[in-house]
Parts: structure tokens; sequence; C-alpha cells
């Protein structure tokens, strides 16, 4: 399966499905808060996450992140946040 796009609309959906769960119009809200997707788009978006497995109905309406949803959000932190996972050791200065 292929990853999510960093900054695209489905990656914006799962950053807003982490923590508590959340309806529709909350996901509306937080992943597009200038108001340009209807809601209808925005259920396409939230089943098409669901089919990945990434998220999960927590009660009717609501929706959490799974396992696999929480590694994908880590995945695209990583490419949207690089220098925060830089391993490499800083040199060191001999004298």
């Amino acid at each position: 399966m292929k990853g999510l796009t960093p900054g695209s609309n489905r990656a914006r959906f799962l950053e807003a499905c982490s923590g508590e769960p959340r309806n529709v119009e909350q996901l509306l809200q937080q992943a597009d808060p200038v108001g340009r997707m209807s809601e209808v788009a925005g259920r396409k978006i939230i089943d098409s996450l669901l089919k990945r497995g990434l998220i999960a109905r927590a009660a009717v309406g609501t929706y959490i992140l799974t396992p696999a949803g929480e590694d994908e959000l880590d995945h695209l932190f990583k490419h949207t946040h690089p220098e925060l996972f830089d391993q490499t050791p800083p040199e060191r200065v001999t004298t």
C-alpha cells in the first residue's frame, strides 16, 4: 500500500483523527479550517482511510486512529520534520 502524501487532504484528516474520537464535523473543522471542503468530500476521505485500515469507528459517527494509522502518522511526521529524527551523532572536534 502506498503511503499518504504529506500535506494532502487524507494526511490532514488522519492527523485530525489523533487523540480523542471525533465526528465528521469535528474532523472537517480541524482538517480544513478554511472551509473549502464539502461534507461529502470529507466523508469520501474518511471512507478511504477506513478502507486502508488507518482509522476505525470508535462509536456511531466517531472515528479514531488504528495502530496502522499511528504508524502512518509517524511516517508522515518524519517526512515533514526530518530534523527531529536526524540520528547522526555530532562530529567530534579534537584539539
